[in-house]
């Protein structure tokens, strides 16, 4: 941090704490996950450029935690460990970041969701139904761009040579059922302030 000391917080770092002032169904741009997360780190934290530094490093842990243990069920700890080491070359995980934003934060979930479907079409209980239905919502509720990555495990468990069983366990059903009731809010939301999100992509897309 101390290198960084005339360089000003990243801009989305900063928006995310303004965000985390309240805990709303979304924030203007996007859904409300990365402002809940700011909103909780820094109910600990104080707002100091080194606690947002710390929590970008969080987000990276988290990515590299989910992918060490999704490359451990198919190619062994050592293998894995392997995985993280090459993983850690590429700039995102180092020299970038420190950017908390909503792409860091998706980009710490869709590992997690991808190891919850992993879990989920191994178990095939309720619980990991649960489980993976938040782990989804999660997602979406990050950016929306994050249903590319709801959607191609939907994509998996039906194309999977044993989706049979999956589809007759309450699994996938108990995820649909979660992950509809944790979109809720933020949906009733869009609806109360006539879909800003939505608009503000819409302007995006009309810009010359």
């Amino acid at each position: 941090t101390g290198l960084k000391a005339a360089q000003d917080v990243f801009i989305d770092a900063a928006e995310a704490y303004a965000w985390g002032q309240s805990f709303l169904g979304g924030y203007g741009r996007h859904p409300p996950i990365t402002g809940w997360i700011a909103g909780v780190w820094y109910s600990v934290f104080p707002a100091a450029d080194w606690a947002s530094y710390a929590l970008s490093r969080v987000m990276t842990f988290i990515t590299l935690a989910a992918l060490y243990f999704i490359a451990r069920r198919v190619a062994g700890p050592r293998r894995a460990l392997l995985v993280v080491l090459v993983m850690m070359l590429y700039p995102l995980f180092h020299t970038k970041g420190e950017r908390f934003n909503n792409y860091q934060v998706l980009l710490a979930l869709l590992p997690l969701l991808v190891l919850a479907f992993l879990v989920a079409y191994e178990k095939r209980n309720a619980l990991w139904g649960a489980v993976l239905g938040l782990a989804a919502a999660a997602c979406t509720l990050t950016i929306y761009s994050g249903l590319i990555g709801v959607a191609a495990i939907g994509l998996a468990a039906l194309i999977h040579p044993d989706r049979m069983r999956f589809l007759r366990s309450p699994t996938p059903w108990v995820a649909a059922l979660v992950y509809c009731a944790a979109l809720t809010p933020h949906v009733l939301w869009l609806i109360k302030w006539n879909y800003p999100t939505l608009q503000w992509a819409s302007s995006l897309a009309s810009e010359p």
